[in-house]
């Protein structure tokens, strides 16, 4: 039930995404919305697509670094928790 609003809105986000997809804010809205109620490895996906138009992008490349502390691999979570300060 607390997944309710969240997923509601990473639809009406991804709608959204369409009209503009180069919106860096709304692409990120959608990866962490998407790693944190749907899937992660989905919303690894969504914030890779985040640094392909903003590399430099820090809560992207901060959640990022949860993604992979969270598998195991402390060498891209310590690259990523890097690029995010």
């Amino acid at each position: 039930e607390e997944a309710n609003d969240p997923l509601l809105r990473l639809s009406d986000a991804i709608a959204e995404l369409v009209k503009t997809p180069a919106n860096v804010d709304l692409r990120y809205e959608v990866a962490d919305l998407t790693w944190h109620w749907k899937s992660r490895d989905e919303g690894a996906k969504w914030l890779f697509s985040v640094l392909e138009i903003e590399p430099r992008h820090r809560p992207a490349h901060a959640l990022l670094s949860r993604h992979f502390e969270s598998l195991g691999r402390s060498d891209l979570a310590k690259y990523h928790r890097t690029q995010a300060t």
